[in-house]
């Protein structure tokens, strides 16, 4: 969670992959004088989602700090809920560009922001506070499985997913490469070996995920195919390259990447 967050009483809806979401439900209490929203919350709203962009493309090792900050304010804002939408436009090794819109509950652009920031390394990249407690608790609660997760991005992804609060379960063909990869994750982490190609290792899949946990709330899937699918009581795969599950009604999106 974002300390700030609880001063100004925004909400952080997405982070990941140099983008980030925050929204603010406006109130008397951010007013200026003139009864309209004080232009240094916007700034506020933006720069946070901003940042939050940027942390999302930094190594464990790193930090950062903002070198600018550039706002334009295109209408007035009274009671409303705003949604800021930062993206990093630009990531070079040591800076990056980030630009912000800000819109009302009507979608109408109210502001847009934009910040240059410094990627920060060694004893300056040292945060104060963790940046990993920036962006966690996203998935608190939540049961996941990454297929591949052995290796390459089904790692990184199931790194993340633990960081934001998830159990996670992996699967991998390599035995050896999915026993490393669960040291590597550390804590709330299941190896499954198996090959998602193979019906019957999708069966002992999805029993384990059943008698462990009884639910999935999260699946992210780089090797499943039209040639696989089939009706699960757990999952049910989309027509071609399965980009939607419906484990349950309020299930998360999954992808093929």
């Amino acid at each position: 969670m974002v300390p700030i967050t609880a001063l100004i009483g925004f909400d952080v809806e997405e982070i990941g992959a140099g983008r980030a979401v925050a929204s603010l439900q406006t109130g008397p209490q951010h007013a200026n004088p003139m009864g309209t929203l004080h232009g240094g919350v916007l700034c506020d709203l933006a720069d946070a989602a901003m940042g939050m962009a940027f942390v999302s493309t930094l190594a464990p090792e790193e930090s950062f700090t903002t070198m600018a900050l550039n706002i334009n304010f295109f209408r007035p804002v009274w009671q409303t809920r705003l949604r800021a939408e930062a993206r990093v436009v630009n990531r070079g090794k040591n800076v990056g560009y980030i630009e912000c819109d800000v819109s009302d509950q009507d979608a109408r652009l109210v502001a847009k922001a934009t910040s240059p920031c410094v990627v920060l390394r060694g004893e300056q990249g040292r945060p104060r506070q963790s940046l990993e407690g920036m962006v966690v608790g996203r998935l608190d609660g939540k049961v996941a499985l990454v297929t591949g997760g052995n290796s390459g991005i089904g790692l990184a992804t199931a790194k993340e997913f633990v960081r934001e609060g998830a159990h996670v379960f992996v699967t991998g063909r390599r035995e050896h490469e999915l026993a490393e990869a669960v040291r590597d994750i550390g804590n709330n982490v299941c190896g499954v070996p198996g090959d998602v190609s193979n019906l019957n290792d999708l069966d002992r899949l999805f029993a384990q995920i059943r008698r462990d946990k009884d639910r999935l709330d999260v699946m992210l899937s780089r090797s499943f195919s039209s040639s696989i699918v089939r009706v699960e009581q757990w999952i049910r795969f989309a027509a071609r390259y399965a980009s939607i599950a419906s484990v349950r009604r309020d299930t998360h999106l999954v992808t093929r990447y």
